[in-house]
């Protein structure tokens, strides 16, 4: 499955209330067809979220930066820290 730039793994936050939320996967609603992301609260609040990828990347959301325990941004591509010759 494609990623589609949502960054498994990756927090985001829902604007409107401020909750953090981690993307676990997409998926695609069967009857429709359409593509779904599939999400839960980063507190772990119970329940899982589906929402439509179109209205997930609509500006509802907004992607978190995470840095790697180096310092490093995971949204900054490869890090130099992961290079072994990088001392």
């Amino acid at each position: 499955m494609a990623d589609d730039g949502l960054g498994y793994g990756c927090r985001w936050k829902h604007l409107k209330t401020g909750n953090i939320y981690t993307v676990h996967c997409t998926a695609t609603i069967e009857a429709t067809m359409v593509p779904v992301v599939v999400y839960r609260r980063e507190d772990l609040t119970p329940g899982t979220w589906v929402r439509p990828t179109t209205e997930f990347l609509d500006g509802r959301f907004q992607r978190q930066r995470d840095k790697r325990a180096c310092g490093c941004y995971y949204d900054e591509g490869s890090c130099i820290c992961d290079d072994p010759d990088f001392k």
